[in-house]
C-alpha cells in the first residue's frame, strides 16, 4: 500500500478520477453516536471510495477495511473495481437522502 501525498489542486480532478480511496476514522465516542465524518462524504462526492472500520452505523456504507491487510487489498484493486466500489457507495448514499452534498 501507498499513501499518496493530496494533490496540488489543478491535479485535483485527473486525482480523483483515479478512485484511489479514502480512509475514514473515528474514536469509540462517535462509533457510538453513528457520528459521520463529513471529510468521508467529501471525499465520495469528489469521486474517492470511502473505506471505514466496521462498527459506525454511520458510516455503514464505507469499504469495510478493520485491519491493514484489508486495506492493502483494497488499494490493489483495478480502477475499475475501485470506481464500481465508488458508484455503489454513491447510490446508497443519496438514496438515504440524508447528506445534502451542498451543505458539506
Amino acid at each position: 500500500m501507498e499513501i499518496l501525498e493530496n494533490p496540488q489542486q489543478r491535479d485535483r480532478r485527473k486525482f480523483y478520477q483515479q478512485f484511489h480511496g479514502c480512509l475514514a476514522v473515528y474514536d469509540d465516542k462517535h462509533k457510538k453516536s453513528g457520528w459521520r465524518t463529513g471529510r468521508a462524504y467529501h471525499a465520495l462526492y469528489a469521486g474517492i471510495p470511502v473505506c471505514a472500520p466496521q462498527g459506525n452505523n454511520g458510516l455503514n456504507w464505507c469499504f469495510p477495511v478493520d485491519t491493514k491487510e484489508q486495506l492493502d487489498k483494497f488499494a490493489t484493486f483495478p480502477e475499475e473495481i475501485r470506481k464500481q466500489i465508488w458508484e455503489k457507495q454513491k447510490a446508497v448514499v443519496e438514496k438515504t437522502g440524508k447528506v445534502d452534498p451542498l451543505i458539506l
